[in-house]
């Protein structure tokens, strides 16, 4: 079914014609199917073309510009008078070979559109398709029938291989028994998982965040694609006059978005390269021959391949903390789909690599622990020592590494882990000797000193949900941090110290770190090597609630988990109206008192327990299918969600 309702959603929409007005005139840009043919923003129109612009012939952009998309297909409707929102720029419609200038009176059937769209970026762009006033389902639209059909051809070509694999994988786990038949059926499981996690963080994830919206991937591509192309680090700097003589300086055009131009710095120290070079290497192989050429479209697909192995590194931790294979599923499904997690993760910063090199360590770690073998615990503490390579708070992951060996006696093993891990450190020494030795320093000096800091430090990492600067996704992270409670740090010790300690102690010492060396600053990309550890902890918790289910737990799933992702269906303007209040209140009465009324009752319930457990059992499932119906829609349909519910966790209406 669901592939059935993709290969519908692949079928509707405009082929659409874009083309830009550049310093050299209009310049033809790319062909495009928009399955989505109202674009209630700019944000998937700029993508369109900043994300094709031939750069190497045009050069890049030092300002935004004026824009022009031919919109071709089939229009059905009943009839009614077309026309569309268009906020600035002009439309011209064409039906069935007539202009009609910017409406036409359409009489029931289908008819051919061509619909001429200008505009300009530098000022609010948006096109909207109405019938009589009201907004047209993009299912009223067809593509002409010459129009570019490789999504739909990859649609079925890979869910005829995922089909096969399933199949042999699946047919291989039915032969197997016990202990072998379950970590097959859990190695399909998954597979599902991060497939879902994956297509998640692919949604419009060249459009969304925008280009523009963090620019610290900036400096991340150009470092990286400059030290790959002849050895010369460069990047982006805000306090660049502290440098004074130094560094060799630039200003670079890129769009005015730093007025004059970006100023550029070389050698930049400002964050180390470990994932610079993994983004460098994407846009070169995507064809850029200029650190500026660099596409999110290939560039994201770093961050997005890592997110993929924090999935699996999430669930080899988790089991060798003697996590049941379900708990570690649940705990892979929220990273997976809980949304500000799925679009912070597609973003370019140090964190994405950051964080499974710190599973990888302490996954490491728990194998040393369970074989004794040395290689596993020199691996783990060589990578999380190079984790200063990519960031330099990094370093913090090494603490919590010899707390542990500490508290299991292992005096020799700590020794050989301490050079372990700093051989690892020594890879960022011998980079920065190799550079500038004094200027590393210099700039480490200041980023370690630079901020200010106050006694409130950590409050903002347990209400504070963000993707990159919007405040979005209190409840889910208040949902995650009370379940890692409940979960992680309740599962019962075995002999000696607790295997579940990697879960607990990690996030928490790095968290500590992180809190007071970022002082008052706040990015959305700041926690993000700590929620795995409270997904795996929190899916623990929906593990235990599904299998003990009780009041408590069952109102943090509804109340925190659910309900919030709900609020993204609606328009905040019109929950806000007095006309929405009673219908809003009849629903969300109703919701609430189906989903947690079993799991009231089956903590009150003396007679009929099991009966009650059942029932809170299903209601659970459905509220985790609620859960991702709504991430989905979050996470594609946040091109508009970022404008209409932008920071709702700091709107009073919503924040009482």
């Amino acid at each position: 079914m669901a592939a059935l309702g993709a290969d519908l959603y692949l079928r509707q929409g405009l082929e659409a014609r874009w083309s830009a007005e550049l310093d050299d005139g209009w310049v033809g840009v790319v062909r495009t199917v928009e399955h989505r043919p109202s674009f209630p923003n700019e944000h998937r129109a700029l993508s369109r073309i900043v994300q094709d612009l031939d750069f190497e012939a045009t050069g890049v952009p030092d300002a935004l510009f004026p824009f022009r998309a031919v919109l071709l297909g089939r229009i059905t409707t009943g009839g009614g008078v077309l026309s569309a929102d268009v906020a600035s720029g002009d439309l011209e419609i064409e039906i069935d070979g007539e202009a009609l200038g910017s409406e036409a009176d359409l009489p029931p059937g289908e008819h051919d559109l061509v619909a001429r769209w200008s505009g300009d970026f530098r000022r609010p762009t948006k096109l909207v398709w109405t019938l009589d006033g009201i907004p047209l389902e993009a299912s009223a639209f067809v593509p002409p029938d010459d129009a570019p059909t490789h999504d739909r051809t990859f649609l079925w070509v890979g869910l005829l291989l995922a089909l096969l694999a399933f199949a042999a994988a699946s047919r291989a786990a039915s032969h197997a028994t016990g202990v072998l038949a379950t970590r097959r059926w859990s190695a399909i499981a998954l597979v599902l998982v991060v497939g879902v996690g994956v297509g998640l963080r692919l949604a419009d994830y060249s459009v969304m965040p925008e280009f523009m919206e963090n620019d610290d991937y900036l400096f991340a591509t150009w470092n990286g694609w400059s030290l790959l192309e002849d050895g010369t680090s460069r990047g982006w700097s805000l306090w660049y006059t502290r440098y004074g003589n130094r560094v060799e300086h630039e200003s670079v055009p890129y769009f005015s978005t730093q007025g004059g131009g970006w100023h550029v710095v070389s050698p930049y120290f400002e964050h180390p390269p470990g994932m610079h070079l993994l983004v460098g290497l994407a846009a070169h192989l995507g064809g850029a021959e200029h650190y500026t050429h660099a596409r999110l479209a290939h560039t994201r697909l770093v961050p997005i391949a890592l997110a993929a192995l924090t999935m699996v590194l999430m669930f080899l931790l988790a089991r060798e903390a003697d996590l049941r294979p379900a708990a570690a599923l649940l705990g892979c499904a929220l990273w997976a789909t809980i949304p500000f997690i799925a679009i912070q993760s597609r973003v370019i910063k140090e964190e994405a690599l950051l964080t499974p090199m710190a599973l990888f360590g302490f996954w490491a770690y728990l194998r040393w622990r369970r074989t004794e073998s040395l290689r596993w615990l020199v691996a783990g503490a060589f990578v999380l020592g190079l984790a200063t390579f990519v960031k330099i708070p990094g370093a913090m992951f090494m603490p919590p590494l010899f707390l542990l060996l500490f508290a299991e006696r292992a005096w020799r093993a700590s020794a050989i882990a301490l050079a372990a891990a700093l051989a690892g450190v020594a890879v960022l020494l011998v980079y920065a000797a190799a550079v500038d030795w004094d200027l590393f320093w210099f700039v480490t000096g200041h980023q370690a000193t630079g901020r200010p800091s106050h006694w409130n430090l950590f409050a903002r990492f347990f209400s504070a949900g963000l993707i990159n600067f919007n405040h979005v996704g209190h409840p889910h992270l208040l949902f995650l941090w009370i379940a890692f409670g409940m979960g992680a740090m309740s599962l019962p010790a075995r002999q000696g110290t607790r295997p579940t300690a990697v879960l607990v102690v990690p996030p928490l010492v790095y968290l500590g770190a992180m809190g007071i060396s970022s002082g008052n600053w706040t990015f959305g990309w700041y926690i993000l090597p700590v929620l795995p550890f409270l997904c795996l902890g929190a899916g623990q918790f929906l593990l235990d609630a599904f299998e003990e289910p009780d009041a408590l737990r069952g109102l943090l799933v509804v109340g925190l988990l659910v309900m919030y992702g709900l609020n993204f269906f609606f328009d905040p303007t019109w929950l806000k109206q007095p006309e929405a209040w009673r219908p809003m209140r009849v629903a969300t009465t109703l919701f609430f008192s189906v989903t947690y009324l079993p799991f009231l009752l089956v903590y009150l319930s003396r007679e009929r327990r099991d009966g009650w457990t059942l029932a809170a059992r299903a209601s659970l499932g459905l509220l985790l299918a609620v859960h991702l119906v709504s991430s989905t829609y979050f996470v594609t349909h946040y091109e508009g969600i970022y404008e209409t519910h932008q920071n709702i966790d700091h709107d009073e209406y919503f924040d009482r």
